[in-house]
């Protein structure tokens, strides 16, 4: 890095002051950080719709502190929205509160949970969200982080459910053949 500074002496010579820095480190760090951040990014693309970070505050409640991924294709809100809510337990639905705060809001630094919640879309729709979520000690022992990730099951949830109806009506088939062929 060069920093040159033009100056009049008391000669009314004209002067030039040159310093020179040597700015390699901060680049390289600069640039292993791009790396990280870029890793992170596609890492996070792959393995969930949508990351998230909590921190405890002073009324014992999470509040989200960042969001990463599009949040609109899972609650039909924008995470400034999420964001400013304070936390996306207002989209669990009611019978799933007691899922939500055992497994993600009630944890303890060190834990790991894994749960699967259903949520109302802001187009009335049920969604069934996969979370992942770790307490981690935060800065002051008191304030714990929280860290998550949330994943849209709910095609797959359907699937599993029209499965189970096909499974249950070809076992109703069979056993109603295996009476006919029994009386014949």
């Amino acid at each position: 890095e060069i920093h040159s500074t033009l100056f009049d002496d008391s000669a009314g010579n004209r002067r030039v002051i040159t310093q020179l820095r040597d700015i390699t480190e901060r680049k390289l760090t600069e640039q292993a950080l791009h790396t990280s951040e870029n890793r992170f990014r596609i890492i996070s693309s792959i393995c969930s719709d949508l990351l998230y970070s909590c921190r405890r505050s002073d009324d014992g409640q999470f509040r989200v502190t960042w969001i990463a991924g599009d949040a609109t294709p899972l609650f039909g809100y924008n995470a400034d929205t999420i964001v400013a809510r304070g936390c996306w337990k207002p989209f669990v639905i009611e019978d799933d509160l007691p899922l939500f705060a055992r497994t993600i809001t009630e944890g303890r630094p060190g834990e790991t949970s894994d749960s699967v919640v259903r949520i109302l879309h802001r187009d009335g729709s049920i969604r069934y969200l996969r979370s992942v979520a770790r307490v981690e000690i935060g800065d002051d022992a008191d304030r714990h982080q929280l860290y998550g990730a949330l994943q849209d099951i709910t095609e797959r949830k359907r699937s599993e459910a029209e499965l189970e109806q096909h499974r249950h009506h070809l076992a109703e088939l069979v056993a109603s053949r295996t009476v006919e062929l029994a009386e014949a």
